[in-house]
């Protein structure tokens, strides 16, 4: 028997909104520290040797490790030696060569080191630990904090990395010559280390060799001497003849950038009004949106996928008998578990539809959300990525791109931002103030930012230009304004140009960005998407809307899930009471999901997808005390390949 299309849209949506977040690494691989220990020892030179016993742990397909070490522009790196421990913990080097062959190194890059762990003809590993020793030396370690005095704040792990470090224990013994308040020996030991965090020692050293204090690292910040004065006159000021006709120039730039973008927009169609909403009917929809994919049909109207394709994907596959879904209430009925079952062999399924499920149905033909959490917790999953180049490729087909465009205003973008560097330059040289010019600068290209925003948004709809040419103009004008502020403030003239050219590089990137890339076929293909999306949010506002239920992953796959929600929770009980009948279109085929819960509407089912959707965490690089930064050496990435 199969299922109900009501059935099938919920419970698709729920297990699509469980896996949205972003994701990490993929689910076949695996790969943690059951230990990483370091013996460290600083020289009188102030150069930092290192030997890094890494304790892998693989699960998967992996080839070997990596390691990717961070090395600032002051210092050099120099690797000695690269070992495999075998049980006993004994140390035997690996030969520099190829990795086509077991237990070989090479340098993938200036920074990342490679080995070799697993032939490609071999079996996935199976949580197979297996040890390294890196042995290294990292020159110019220490910061000259001046008087005798230096600072060592070094990171003895590598915060990018895919998996945990259990337990981190770092020995760093000092050269006689350098004294440290903790004495001559120092440790660290760290323990469960998500992936992000490091382990930064941070050490204030002083000399107390026989010999002067060796000229080590890089000095700390100072600032200036005292007793200096300028012995150059001020800079001038930007010419206030020139003030108004800036200004001038900029408006009339704008408005010249517009015209050419909203002209090459007209010729394709872009702007033409959507199809008349009386003319959006079952016939409309037959013909232009239910012939296709549900979530080809998401993706060929927004070109991007996401959590409401992977929602179509589910509900199409359910109302096709190749999944099933049940949902429970939670422990002491808080929150709600989803099951999923696999109704057909996964051998008869094929691209995206293939790739999801084994992401899925990592053990087998069953799953739940509770497992689904814990099997991802610490890699994380997207689901989007499974589904995305099948759907994508699809959806360019049904909605192709244009010809390309033309590179001659990128060009000349990056002409007049190499001139605002020079003019800069040239601002600094001549005494202007320093921040004067960086920060107008940085501000800039914060507001550029967001105007790129807006100009992606202008060159890839179909609705709503109006807001979307507010968001990429916008900032723009207030730029342009600021400029304004300068230029009557009183700024030194070369840093009012500086300005100036930049803002015209932002306005050409900008204008090339905002150019729709769209074809006349695609804008058609999109507009008629666009009708019938709005045409479904506007039935959805009605008691009884004029809709069907087998219809559901389309709503899905246009991102109206919390609209059916609040459907729901307003017109859902009585729904249910009639029987899910509606008017119009086909009477007694809609009841907008209600009807697949206990309690209907009222269930707060669709309401519970963000609470889902966080379950599953994804590491960040980012977080976590004790990362790698700027103000310590050491550090970078670590993983396998």
């Amino acid at each position: 028997m199969a299922p109900s299309p009501a059935r099938v849209a919920a419970s698709a949506v729920l297990l699509a909104g469980l896996l949205a977040a972003p994701a990490g690494a993929a689910a076949e691989r695996t790969l943690h520290w059951r230990a990483l220990e370091v013996e460290a020892r600083l020289d009188a030179s102030g150069d930092l040797h290192v030997a890094e016993r890494q304790a892998m742990v693989f699960t998967g397909a992996w080839n070997g490790g990596e390691r990717v070490f961070r090395v600032e522009p002051w210092q050099r790196l120099r690797l000695e030696r690269v070992s495999r421990l075998d049980a006993g913990g004994a140390a035997r080097p690996l030969a520099e060569g190829s990795l086509d062959a077991v237990d070989r190194f090479a340098w993938a890059d200036a920074r990342t080191l490679r080995w070799r762990s697993r032939a490609p003809r071999d079996p996935p590993f199976r949580a197979t630990e297996i040890g390294y020793l890196l042995e290294y030396t990292v020159a110019n370690v220490l910061v000259d904090q001046g008087e005798g005095r230096y600072r060592l704040a070094h990171d003895f792990a590598f915060a990018d990395r895919p998996g945990p470090i259990l337990e981190v224990r770092v020995r760093l013994a000092l050269d006689p010559s350098w004294r440290a308040d903790s004495g001559p020996v120092l440790t660290l030991v760290r323990r469960h280390l998500s992936p992000g965090q490091g382990a930064v020692l941070v050490v204030p050293l002083r000399w107390a060799g026989a010999e002067a204090a060796p000229a080590v690292g890089r000095a700390a910040p100072r600032g200036e001497s005292p007793g200096r004065e300028r012995a150059s006159p001020p800079p001038a000021p930007f010419p206030a003849w020139l003030r108004l006709p800036l200004l001038l120039a900029m408006a009339a730039s704008l408005i010249l950038a517009s015209a050419w973008v909203r002209r090459l927009g007209a010729a394709r169609g872009l702007f033409d009004p959507l199809p008349d909403p009386a003319a959006v009917d079952e016939t409309f929809l037959r013909e232009y949106l239910l012939s296709h994919p549900p979530e080809v049909v998401g993706a060929a109207w927004d070109d991007v996928v996401s959590a409401p394709e992977v929602a179509a994907v589910l509900a199409r596959m359910e109302a096709e008998g190749k999944l099933e879904s049940r949902l429970d209430r939670g422990f002491l009925g808080l929150g709600q578990v989803l099951h999923l079952r696999l109704r057909v062999p996964r051998d008869s399924l094929r691209g995206h539809e293939r790739r999801l499920v084994d992401g899925l149905f990592f053990d087998g033909d069953a799953v739940d959300s509770r497992r689904l959490r814990r099997h991802y917790r610490a890699s994380g999953f997207d689901p989007a990525s499974r589904v995305s180049d099948g759907v994508r490729q699809r959806a360019r087909a049904l909605a192709p791109p244009g010809p390309r465009r033309s590179a001659w205003p990128w060009l000349a973008a990056v002409g007049l931002l190499a001139a605002a560097a020079l003019l800069g330059w040239a601002a600094l040289a001549r005494g202007e103030e320093p921040l004067g010019v960086v920060f107008p600068a940085l501000a800039g290209m914060g507001l550029f930012l967001v105007a790129g925003f807006g100009a992606h948004a202008v060159g890839t709809g179909v609705t709503g230009h109006a807001w979307r040419a507010l968001v990429a103009a916008g900032p723009l004008v207030l730029w342009a304004a600021g400029l304004g502020w300068l230029a009557w403030g009183g700024a030194g003239g070369w840093t009012v140009a500086a300005q100036a050219t930049l803002w015209g590089a932002a306005l050409l990137a900008v204008a090339a960005t905002a150019r729709t890339w769209l074809s006349p076929e695609a804008i058609a293909v999109r507009k008629r998407f666009a009708a019938a999306r709005r045409h479904f949010a506007e039935e959805l506002r009605r008691p009884e809307p004029r809709l069907q239920d087998a219809w559901i992953p389309y709503l899905l796959a246009f991102g109206l899930g919390p609209d059916l929600d609040r459907w729901l929770r307003v017109h859902g009980a009585a729904s249910a009471v009639a029987g899910g009948a509606g008017g119009g279109m086909d009477p007694g085929t809609w009841s907008g999901g209600g009807g697949r819960f206990a309690g209907g509407g009222a269930s707060g089912t669709w309401a519970a997808l963000g609470s889902l959707s966080a379950a599953i965490p994804t590491p960040s690089s980012s977080s976590g005390s004790g990362s790698s930064g700027g103000s310590s050496s050491g550090g970078g990435g670590g993983g396998g390949w």
